[in-house]
């Protein structure tokens, strides 16, 4: 079975769509879209298209015209917000042979709201940390603890991201600064962050985890990682699946204080620190590709080596040469 996968909003996931290059050898091309013409993404692979924004009307019909033009079989955003744009036409998408590896619009549209989504993972036995908006601090504090930490109520990564040590510096803040629902409070803990990746297959049942334990955190995001295979975790993985029915991969953050795992941030996508698991032996472009074929991916496809400590570094490369 030939096919195009296309990676879109693909930005500066390189390595992810290296990956998918390795994986697609014997299937077709991939395929890079985005916005930004030097996107470093757009340097790896097979072919780049520069992209309409996706929130203007007219980018379901350009997302379907490439699809026929390109025969893309599998698509893959690689941004939530662009996500919920091509569930719309995931319908037409499907008549033109192309499998939009998605979730439900509902699931997307909870994993964006920090504040939204402790009441639907509660069912599930899943605990999320106590929040607040900041407009709400201004009038009754009820969060208890000295020191917090105060995120957009949709942003991503660390974007953004403040810290107040006291109460008092807390209400301060809230008074003078960012008195907005879009912003939330909640107490700052003490504890290991693990960053996994939950894989569902292309029907949303699980298929397995990838757990790794932030050893240091760079700007935004995670600059060293230990991978390891922790039974509790992977357990709170398989409830995350079931809560939110995606395919693919679902990047989670979670932090252990205190003996309790809470979940701090999920993201309907392959996230930046998937690529710890890719160097230490993960192949999840395989499994999906093989999922899109109608077969079992190899087991080995979702597992890593365990107890590897690897470490990101900046890389430069090559999008263009002037006229």
């Amino acid at each position: 079975m030939k096919f195009q996968i296309m990676l879109s909003c693909a930005g500066r996931q390189a390595p992810l769509v290296d990956a998918f290059r390795t994986a697609a050898t014997e299937v077709g091309r991939v395929i890079v879209a985005d916005l930004d013409p030097y996107a470093a993404a757009s340097s790896v692979g097979d072919l780049f298209l520069k992209s309409p924004p996706y929130t203007e009307a007219m980018y379901q019909h350009w997302c379907l015209d490439v699809c026929e033009r390109h025969n893309i079989g599998l698509w893959i955003s690689l941004k939530e917000e662009e996500l919920l744009v091509l569930e719309e036409i995931r319908p037409d998408l499907a008549s033109r042979g192309c499998v939009l590896v998605g979730a439900p619009v509902l699931s997307i549209e909870l994993a964006q709201d920090k504040l939204g989504y402790a009441d639907a993972l509660k069912p599930y036995g899943l605990l999320t940390l106590p929040s607040q908006t900041l407009k709400e601090v201004t009038e009754d504090l009820q969060l208890t603890g000295e020191s917090f930490i105060i995120k957009k109520r949709r942003g991503r990564g660390s974007h953004g991201l403040k810290h107040a040590s006291s109460r008092q510096e807390l209400i301060r803040l809230a008074e003078n600064e960012m008195v907005s629902a879009n912003w939330i409070v909640q107490p700052f803990l003490e504890g290991n962050i693990y960053c996994i990746d939950v894989i569902n297959d292309l029907s949303g049942c699980y298929a397995g985890c990838l757990c790794r334990k932030r050893l240091k955190m760079g700007i935004q995001e995670t600059d060293v990682a230990l991978t390891l295979n922790d039974p509790d975790i992977e357990s709170i993985a398989e409830k995350l699946s079931l809560a939110l029915r995606h395919q693919g991969c679902m990047d989670v953050d979670l932090i252990k204080h205190e003996g309790r795992v809470y979940v701090l941030d999920i993201n309907l996508r392959f996230g930046g620190s998937h690529i710890f698991s890719l160097e230490a032996g993960a192949r999840v472009p395989q499994a999906i590709i093989a999922w899109r074929q109608g077969k079992q991916p190899d087991p080995a496809y979702l597992d890593h080596i365990p107890g590897l400590i690897i470490s990101r570094f900046s890389s430069v490369c090559r999008v263009g040469r002037q006229a």
